[in-house]
């Protein structure tokens, strides 16, 4: 039933009541405001009293009397604000200084007298070496004689005042000495000398005039009353230091002041940032434009006026001033404070014009005009704007979206279900095809996890999205993706965060991205970032800046065109590619391998004799274009069934005149052709052929020669009368020439003889390259036409058998074939064998053709490479984008881009007319969660997208102004690290005292039904914002794979908080020596407190080292105490070496509290405890056993999680106890880290498994490699590399099979360590074991599945070199090594041959050419036609194919038989919840909560809540079932 509108409104104004009340004073138990100035905190130095260094008390009240005010820096140095002794300790002083004994004035004189004496004798020759000698030796005894008595008298008044280490009791000592003894030294070489020239001089009482009483007592006043014991530079550099230390702090200008019941608070105070540049000594402070009354104070002291006296006042004044739209700040102050003077009955006036010392008092109340700098929590005050706004609009009754918007939030909340769309979701990443999910646009690399997150934002039901971030998964870099895809889409979006480094680093990678791609000269990128204490703003706008942007877009406004060219081509190479390689797993099923296992029992190595490479080779170098598919089959046919041309070779032998070799067959077939061309002739006469026995070319010409004589003989008139003799005569030499058999008379054959010239004529022109002669020779020695067609036929069917065989040494010798002999071809191995035998032969070939082209992909194309690319491409698009809306805004904007800089400046609100414009010049803003509000107007939708980063520790209180502004709102967090510490601090009973009150407002306007007062429960201070969303989610999800540090770094995190369930991506590429590291001190001598001077100076030793080595990266110490933490800030920032530690190693010095967020490359963990003194357990939880971590708010539990998480690269533990002496969580946590430092061993043949003589082999081989022995050095070889723990890690249900060995390379180079995982696909244990291939391993082993995870790692740097039983069958050593130089040697950019790729895809695509995978050739389309295959068009060439038969069709095929359906005990129905016990594959039991999508006989498709996935359960492996 519909609420209604006055109801709602009533509860709203509670609502933000009560937010606003806690952002105000943070529900302390304090009776007093929160905001009074302190000067310590945890032993922190967290405040300044000004009145104490007057100098600057002073310029700081004139800066409120100039016109510009606080809006300029102002410096401090060193020196410039000291203080000098006060008159109680000068007093002091001049009462000790007449103290001075003259004895023992004359003791130092004797002793001088004495030294000097002596060292005339002793250093005749070595004056000046002896002066400073006798000086040391003077000054000794004149501390020990007469100062140090008066300096242990003073120190204490000292030590009290001062506040720097320059001025402790030693420095004091030596600096009185030198003063007093300066005229001694002076005079030291004359009464040296003195001596020298007489023997007989007394020095003493040169010595005595020289250092007497009264000299001595002037000396030590003048030093004592000059002596600067305090300064402001050293003051304010604890302050810093207290900032850094504590948790959520800013520092504050607290201008003028009161005291109420003894406790001071500041009447006006602003931000301020403090910069320190410590090479010049001097700090530089920025005041913020924003100044404000202190209200809280003031109504505290009208509340004790009307308690003590009975009197009430009011007080009106606006709580924020902006201070650069203020015409007299001055006289604004002052009109404000002497409107409460007269309020509180105080006596006087306060006026500000004045910077000299004031003072109004009473009884109960003291203003004055003193300032103070102090620490104090982060501000909140935009967001009390921000209720007070909506606060005003409905008490007065206006009709805003914004209190309509703000209804409908709580609506969601309080009576709504959330529509989810996780499952969903779910459906379609199903639906995706492998291209869809490995090719997707980005400019960074992204895993699935992130994937489904922006699909889930991209969905329109999806308002609210959730998304657990355990530590180093991935959190800045998911944002910056998503920041990325809402520029590249055109729409908004705005970064929050309460943490100011969650900030920076968002802004450090989006920056980092977008640099790469701006050359050798990055320019400040237009990412727009707000805040109180600074904005990239003007930095953007400057314009030098925009004159940058302009010359770099231009550049690529030229070549954006050609830039989205190659994205879309690499997009579709990658495609193609991925689908090349995915089709090779389709037509692999179970059955192919019970085939081949059938076909192993008939066949043994000792029967493979041909080579099949080899015969490759050489029927590629013939170069022809078969008539029949040749290939091994077609040779073993041959070689088996040579004996059916044993006639043909016997009548080459019978008519070849020449060696009888293979060579020579080879052209004796080619002859065969020739004849066999000529008798096809439709019109040729064999037999006239016959009638010539003996024909040669040169005989058939001489024959001519006599017929053309002959038939010009017989012409004329008498004809051949009277020409007998000579017809006679060339009869016979017809007949002899030509070998005919009868007796010739050319009257009567002449015809004949003619005609058979005739047909001779027809053959010598067919034979062209072929020889005549020996043509004639077979024609006439076989002298049967039918013989010599049945010969060809014979010939035809062998000519390309013999011109392989001729070409293939390696096979002439495998099979015993001399090729000097053509009877050795009835010897070859198969023509011996039976012909069961031969076929069973011929089946292994092919099937092991089959698997070796499945399995061994020849040139896998370089995924990652080609997405790099892909994703640098989409950055240049993204830059583009961001470049060109600045420049549009700057050209079209100039007047209003001014305005907007003032007003950034100032601190206001955006107008709303402007900020559209602004919003489209800078379509992603990064800006704190307590700043955002003071820029951008409450109204609706102003983003598309708002994220709220570290949300963990944003109060909903704090959040809920931002919901207003989004169409949608992501948050990232973690409920098991830290919670928002001032709803963490907040008092229960105050907190409790207010919720009560809204309870009440709730019942009487909303609902008094106990589901509803149960989710009002969510809107308490103390819940998160990731928490409060978690409850109305349409996505929620968590990111797993950890990218921070090292497995061994996370494990202990991973398995306490988070079940094992972080999936860390970054392989170990190091000794574990160098990622882990316990130190332990051993010392009797014990410091009081809760710091150890012997870590800390442990510490600093390896800050000094690293500093020696030049080192550049980042450093962190952690500690569980403030005390050390103080400790170890105070003696750094004493050293020499500070500026290097703090800006080259970016030092942090941080407690376990203080650390989230953080992330070091080192990390120092001090522990302080030791053996006398172990306050540990304090800090940590005794026992976490009994504790439920899924529960929030277990801040001792946080700490460990937080604070055990933030390594990249080395853990160096420095611990003062014995680790078994250290008990509590923390000790279970030390010695389990500890255990993993354990070195480990390269791996020896002992080490490997020995139920897999694979993993033997390949070592073998790897040791072997030119690569391995070239590289030897820089090579670590990690054995049984457990890639299916990270398998398993992208598919929860996967095991990978125990017979697939494994190993890690990881090569060390000056660019730093590469890796490459060698897999061994296990097909040798396969094709010897039969009984290892089960349904339960088939599928997860071999299926587009499997590629696709592999494709997922490759992603996160781990290439792959695949092994099996097919690539390594030849010369496994030497496909090794290549492939091993192969992969190290691959460069992160497109090469010559990837852009050959993106031709070959342009001709393919036009149906032209087409690309064949195993010679990898781009061929004509008919070079892939093949009758066989259903499509008609193979994916590898006709030439390249080397087995018989249609291609393998059909699905894979389970083996119902494996399925037990007497298993089955449960039946499930769809639509229901069931939470189940299930047994995988590999026999793993888990329980889980499933949604019953569809059931068959045999599975269960459900949606599985623990993996966030569709999944498909058998049956039978269904042990246990209870329906919710």
């Amino acid at each position: 039933m519909p609420l209604k509108i006055e109801s709602q409104s009533n509860f709203i104004q509670e609502l933000c009541k009560y937010y606003m009340e806690f952002l105000k004073d943070g529900f302390k138990s304090n009776r007093f405001p929160k905001r009074y100035i302190r000067l310590n905190e945890k032993n922190y130095k967290i405040g300044i009293d000004l009145s104490k260094y007057e100098k600057f008390n002073i310029f700081v009240k004139k800066l409120i009397n100039k016109e510009t005010n606080f809006q300029n820096p102002i410096t401090i140095k060193k020196g410039e604000y000291s203080v000098k002794l006060n008159n109680t300790a000068q007093d002091l002083i001049q009462k000790l200084v007449k103290k001075i004994d003259e004895k023992d004035i004359e003791k130092i004189v004797n002793l001088s007298n004495k030294t000097i004496k002596e060292f005339s004798v002793s250093h005749r020759n070595k004056a000046d070496e002896a002066y400073d000698q006798i000086v040391d030796i003077i000054k000794k005894d004149l501390i020990k004689i007469i100062i140090q008595p008066i300096s242990e008298k003073i120190e204490p008044l000292i030590g009290s005042q001062s506040n720097f280490e320059l001025e402790s009791l030693w420095t004091v000592e030596q600096n009185i000495s030198e003063l007093i003894l300066d005229p001694l030294v002076e005079g030291i070489p004359s009464i040296f000398n003195d001596i020298l020239a007489d023997k007989k001089n007394k020095p003493k009482e040169q010595i005595a005039e020289l250092f007497n009483k009264q000299d001595i007592a002037n000396n030590l006043l003048n030093y004592f009353e000059n002596i600067q014991v305090k300064d402001l530079y050293y003051d304010l550099q604890d302050i810093v230091n207290s900032r850094k230390n504590l948790d959520k702090k800013e520092i504050y200008l607290y201008f003028s002041e009161i005291e109420i019941e003894r406790k001071r608070f500041p009447l006006f105070y602003t931000q301020i940032e403090v910069k320190e540049f410590s090479s010049e000594s001097k700090f530089e402070v920025s005041f913020s434009n924003e100044l404000f009354v202190n209200k809280n104070a003031i109504k505290y002291s009208f509340d004790v006026l009307k308690k003590d006296q009975k009197l009430v006042e009011i007080f009106n004044e606006e709580r924020k001033i902006y201070i650069s739209v203020e015409e007299n700040l001055c006289e604004r102050l002052n009109n404000i404070i002497n409107g409460i003077i007269p309020k509180l009955r105080l006596e006087g006036n306060i006026d500000l014009t004045n910077p000299s010392a004031q003072v109004s008092k009473s009884i109960n109340f003291v203003i004055s005009n003193n300032c103070s700098i102090c620490v104090f929590d982060k501000s909140d005050e935009a967001l009390i704007n921000d209720f007070e706004d909506i606060l005003t609009k409905i008490s007065e009754g206006e009709d805003s979206e914004i209190v309509d918007l703000f209804k409908s939030i709580i609506a969601d909340f309080l009576m709504n279900e959330p529509e989810v769309i996780n499952e969903n979701l779910e459906d379609s990443w199903d639906g995706m095809s492998v291209n869809e999910r490995l090719n997707y646009t980005s400019p960074i690399p992204l895993n699935p996890e992130q994937l489904k997150i922006l699909k889930a934002l991209n969905n329109e039901k999806c308002k609210y999205v959730v998304v657990e971030g355990p530590p180093g998964t991935g959190k800045s870099h998911t944002i910056s993706a998503i920041a990325f895809d809402y520029v590249l889409n055109g729409k908004s979006i705005l970064i929050l965060s309460d943490t100011r480094e969650a900030l920076d680093v968002v802004e450090n990678k989006i920056n980092d991205t977008l640099d790469k791609v701006r050359g050798q000269n990055p320019l400040q990128n237009p990412i727009l970032r707000l805040g109180k204490m600074g904005n990239t703003y003007n930095k953007i706008l400057a314009k030098s800046s925009i004159d940058n942007i302009r010359t770099f877009h231009r550049a690529q406004k030229n070549g954006i065109d050609e830039v989205n060219k190659d994205i879309k081509d690499i997009s579709d190479v990658i495609n193609d590619r991925v689908k090349i390689e995915t089709d090779h797993y389709q037509y692999i099923d179970k059955n192919k391998f019970e085939e081949f296992f059938e076909i192993q029992q008939l066949v043994s190595p000792s029967d493979l004799f041909l080579d099949p490479v080899s015969l490759k080779e050489s029927i590629k170098k013939l170069n022809i274009i078969p008539h029949e598919d040749l290939g091994l089959n077609f040779f073993i046919d041959k070689l088996h069934g040579v004996e059916e041309i044993e006639d043909l070779i016997e009548n080459f032998k019978d008519n070849w005149n020449g060696p009888k070799d293979i060579k020579n067959f080879i052209t004796y077939q080619d002859h065969i052709e020739i004849i066999n061309k000529y008798t096809s002739q439709s019109n040729s006469n064999f037999k006239y052929l016959l009638f010539f026995k003996k024909v040669t070319s040169k005989g058939i010409n001489k024959l001519k020669s006599i017929m053309d004589e002959y038939k010009e003989m017989s012409s004329g008139f008498l004809g051949t009368m009277f020409k007998g003799d000579r017809i006679q005569h060339l009869s016979e030499q017809a007949k002899k020439i030509v070998g005919i058999e009868k007796n010739v008379n050319l009257k009567l054959d002449d015809d004949k003889i003619n005609s058979v010239l005739q047909e001779y004529e027809i053959l010598r022109d067919l034979c062209k390259k072929q020889d005549f002669d020996k043509v004639c020779n077979i024609i006439s020695g076989t002298g049967k036409s039918g013989v010599l067609k049945d010969l060809y036929e014979k010939s035809f069917r062998y000519l390309n058998f013999f011109k392989t065989l001729e070409l293939d040494n390696i096979n002439q010798k495998n099979l015993s074939i001399n090729p000097k002999n053509i009877d050795s071809i009835f010897t070859n191995i198969f023509a011996q064998i039976e012909n069961e035998k031969k076929e069973a032969i011929k089946k292994y070939y092919e099937m092991e053709e089959f698997f070796s082209n499945s399995f061994n992909i020849k040139e896998r194309f370089d995924y990652t490479s080609l997405m790099k690319k892909l994703q640098s491409l989409n950055t240049s698009k993204m830059t583009n984008i961001l470049d060109e809306r600045i420049i549009k805004f700057y050209d079209t904007n100039k007047n209003n881009a001014i305005t907007l800089s003032k007003i950034i400046r100032s601190k206001q609100k955006f107008p709303k007319n402007q900020f559209s414009k602004l919003k489209g010049a800078f379509p992603c803003i990064i800006s704190s969660v307590r700043d955002f509000a003071e820029y951008i107007q409450l109204d609706k939708d102003m983003f598309d997208l708002i994220i709220i980063d570290e949300a963990s520790q944003v109060s909903i209180a704090q959040a809920f102004p931002a919901l207003i502004r989004a169409k949608k709102i992501l948050v990232l967090g973690d409920k098991k690290q830290f919670s928002n510490l001032q709803s963490y601090q907040a008092a229960t009973l105050v907190n409790n005292a207010r919720l009560n009150d809204l309870r009440k407002v709730f019942k009487k306007n909303i609902s008094k039904e106990q589901d509803a007062l149960t989710r009002l429960e969510t809107f308490n201070v103390k819940t998160s914002i990731l928490d409060f969303f978690q409850s109305i989610a349409n996505f929620d999800t968590r990111l797993k794979k950890h990218f921070r540090g090292y497995p061994e770094h996370i494990e202990y995190c991973s398995k306490t908080f988070y079940s094992s369930d972080l999936q860390a991506i970054r392989m170990r590429i190091k000794p574990i020596s160098e990622v882990i590291k316990f130190e332990y001190l051993d010392f009797t001598t014990e410091d009081d407190g809760n710091y150890n001077k012997k870590e800390t100076q442990v510490i600093i030793k390896h800050l000094e080292k690293m500093k020696e080595q030049k080192k550049i990266s980042s450093v962190g110490i952690i500690t569980p105490f403030s005390d050390q933490q103080k400790y170890l800030t105070t003696q750094i920032s004493k050293h020499p070496d500070r500026d290097y530690f703090f800006e080259k190693l970016k030092l942090k010095i941080m407690t376990f509290d203080t650390c989230q967020g953080e992330e070091r490359e080192t990390v120092f963990y001090s522990m302080v405890a030791c053996n006398k003194r172990n306050k540990l357990n304090t800090i940590f939880p005794v026992d976490l056993s009994n504790k439920d971590l899924e529960e929030t708010g277990d801040k001792k539990a946080q700490r460990l999680n937080v604070g055990f998480s933030r390594v990249q690269e080395t853990m160096h533990i420095i611990h003062s106890r014995p680790l078994d002496k250290i008990d509590g969580e923390i000790g279970n946590a030390l010695r389990f880290i500890k255990n993993l430092s354990a070195e480990e061993k390269l791996p020896s043949k002992e080490e490997l498994d020995p139920n897999s003589p694979m993993e033997i082999k390949v070592l073998d081989w790897f040791k072997k490699t030119n690569f391995y022995l070239e590289n030897k050095k820089d090579v670590e070889l990690k054995a049984q590399f457990e890639i299916g723990k990270y398998l398993k890690q992208l598919d929860a249900d996967y095991s990978h099979p125990s017979f697939v060995t494994d190993f890690l390379v990881i090569l060390s180079s000056e660019n730093g360590p590469k890796q490459v995982i060698i897999e061994y696909d296990g097909l040798k244990d396969h094709f010897d074991n039969q009984e290892l291939i089960t349904d339960a391993n088939f599928d997860e082993f071999y299926t587009t599945e499997h590629y696709e995870r592999e494709k997922a790692l490759e992603t996160y740097g781990y290439n792959f070199i695949r092994l099996n039983k097919f690539n390594t069958a030849d010369d496994p050593v030497k496909f090794l090594d290549k492939k091993l130089k192969e992969v190290f040697s691959k460069k992160e950019k497109l090469n010559l041959s990837q852009f050959k790729i993106l031709e070959s895809v342009t001709k393919s695509k036009q149906g032209e050419e087409k690309f064949c995978e195993r010679c990898n050739e781009q061929k004509s389309l008919n070079e892939f036609r093949d009758k066989t295959l259903r499509t008609g068009i193979g994916v590898v060439c006709r030439s390249c194919k080397g087995i018989s038969g249609p291609a393998p069709k059909g699905k894979i095929k389970k083996d119902a038989n494996k399925f037990k359906k007497s298993a089955v005990k449960y039946k499930l129905e769809e639509g229901n919840t069931y939470q189940i016990s299930y047994v995988n594959a590999s026999g793993w039991a888990s329980k889980r909560e499933i949604t019953v999508k569809s059931v068959d006989p045999k599975f269960v498709k459900a949606y599985d809540s623990i993996t966030h996935e569709n999944r498909t359960f058998r049956k039978d492996r269904i042990k246990d079932s209870k329906k919710i």
